[in-house]
């Protein structure tokens, strides 16, 4: 919060604009996205739009927001999870991080769903209390990337093994489910771990199914 005699930081309006631009994107997120595989340019654009942060900020940490586009027959795509990890996680470190944001701008809303699962009251206290106690920017920025290429392995891990009878789909479905629960980032593969048990997976195969071993 600034004083009354505190110098206001100089309003840059198309800083402000981008940043109502992703509240908006945030705000229309339907319930089905994260199950879905993105063709429409949607990947392209949020990377675009953090290009342009970068350009107006200076600020090359967004780089580690932007969602890897993968070809599939011959279309860029992007899953839902990625898509919705890269768009939460550069709105809210925008207003933990920028000042001119926190000074103009109303705080990130919490989406109707984070990283492909309902947000529920405890999901959103767990999520805005993770975004608030991190030490540093770096911790927070690292986690972040580490959820969300989680999260785009386990969808393609789905989409390798359809049969929902099969030890690797539901594997992918139970550490999905349990992602919410994740406060660090040493403590993942010990819930990798736990849930590979859980099914009956050879965790050797698990790492290397999520390229962790």
């Amino acid at each position: 919060m600034y004083d009354d005699d505190e110098p206001k930081p100089a309003k840059n309006k198309r800083l402000i604009d981008l940043y109502e631009l992703l509240i908006s994107l945030i705000s229309s997120l339907t319930p089905t996205i994260t199950e879905k595989t993105l063709r429409d340019g949607t990947g392209e654009k949020l990377n675009g739009y953090i290009d342009e942060l970068i350009r107006q900020t200076q600020d090359v940490t967004l780089n580690d927001f932007k969602v890897q586009i993968r070809s599939l027959n011959g279309h860029p795509t992007v899953s839902g999870d990625a898509y919705v990890r890269g768009l939460t996680g550069v709105v809210n470190y925008l207003h933990r991080t920028n000042d001119v944001i926190d000074y103009y701008c109303d705080g990130p809303p919490m989406p109707k769903l984070i990283g492909g699962m309902e947000s529920s009251p405890t999901f959103a206290n767990n999520f805005n209390a993770e975004q608030q106690n991190q030490q540093t920017t770096t911790v927070q920025v690292e986690f972040n990337q580490t959820i969300i290429s989680l999260a785009e392995k386990l969808t393609n891990l789905e989409r390798d093994y359809p049969d929902a009878s099969s030890k690797e789909n539901q594997f992918a479905k139970k550490l999905k489910a349990s992602l919410p629960t994740v406060k660090d980032t040493l403590s993942i593969i010990a819930l990798v771990l736990k849930i590979a048990s859980e099914v009956k997976l050879d965790p050797s195969h698990v790492l290397k199914l999520l390229g962790l071993g």
